[in-house]
């Protein structure tokens, strides 16, 4: 939400709360075997390829999708589509 954008008065008061964003890079299958003989330092590879369409949760819900990009070497993630709650 950008400031410009005009909110209820009796919002603004929550409008800086902190919440919690949630995004599913990936995931990956594995064996019983494989899984077990997880430990410190191991790696396991989802392929966030850039481009990906991903999920984006605020608490349980699902509120916009986005897609994985590089930014600074990093990867974040881009917001293409933002659902409404009404």
């Amino acid at each position: 939400m950008s400031d410009s954008t005009v909110c209820p008065p009796n919002l603004d008061n929550i409008l800086d709360l902190p919440v919690m964003l949630t995004v599913e890079l990936g995931s990956c299958r594995k064996t019983t075997r494989e899984l077990l003989g997880l430990g410190l330092g191991s790696v396991v590879e989802l392929d966030p390829r850039e481009g990906r369409e991903v999920d984006i949760y605020a608490g349980p819900k699902l509120v916009a999708r986005g897609q994985i990009v590089v930014a600074e070497e990093s990867l974040a993630v881009k917001v293409i589509e933002v659902f409404g709650g009404k």
